[in-house]
């Protein structure tokens, strides 16, 4: 029942921001998913097959820091739209397009795709606003989060570790690693 339920409330969290990315570059996308799931599961995969220490409370907290970490990082970032900062470069635009068609001789135009950035940088400096999380500009200046929250991420489960140590974890630990390398004891069919 806890996985179904799950299931649901991240496909539908999963649909939100795939509507709210509608225009979004799917690559930068994509490279941001890679760096969430990054930050949260390569300290503990890591971690998990290297150190004798490793337990639940270091997965659990990996996961969290690190997940939420670099989710927050993303909102505060250049990659969300800040509508002030749209304004201000499309005042840029409109300036330029302005001054080159003034240098033209009498009686030219611009040409059709400087037309139509002229038209659509006069609609966008007409933005004001704020960002989704109301900022005017990104407090965070990488548009990669990966570089702050993948460090977190191993702090946090090895913070997670030592605060609570799994004596049964550990000595488990050699048994564990005997059977990740070799895959024995894993010959057998197990039935569900």
């Amino acid at each position: 029942m806890a996985a179904r339920i799950t299931s649901v409330i991240v496909g539908a969290v999963g649909i939100v921001i795939g509507l709210l990315a509608e225009k979004a570059n799917v690559a930068h996308l994509v490279a941001l998913a890679f760096a969430v799931a990054a930050s949260g599961n390569l300290p503990v995969v890591v971690l998990s097959l290297f150190w004798r220490k490793f337990n639940t409370a270091g997965v659990v907290s990996g996961l969290v820091v690190g997940t939420i970490a670099s989710i927050g990082l993303v909102m505060v970032s250049p990659n969300m739209t800040y509508p002030k900062v749209v304004a201000a470069g499309a005042k840029k635009v409109v300036a330029a397009m302005e001054k080159k068609q003034a240098e033209l001789p009498a009686g030219e135009m611009l040409s059709e795709k400087d037309t139509k950035a002229l038209a659509k940088a006069r609609i966008d400096e007409l933005n004001d606003g704020t960002s989704m999380m109301g900022l005017d500009k990104p407090l965070f200046k990488l548009k990669n989060p990966g570089i702050v929250s993948i460090p977190l991420g191993f702090i946090a489960a090895i913070l997670g570790c030592l605060m609570f140590p799994n004596k049964r974890s550990e000595d488990m630990f050699d048994e564990v690693y005997v059977r990740q390398n070799t895959g024995l004891g894993m010959a057998k069919a197990v039935e569900h």
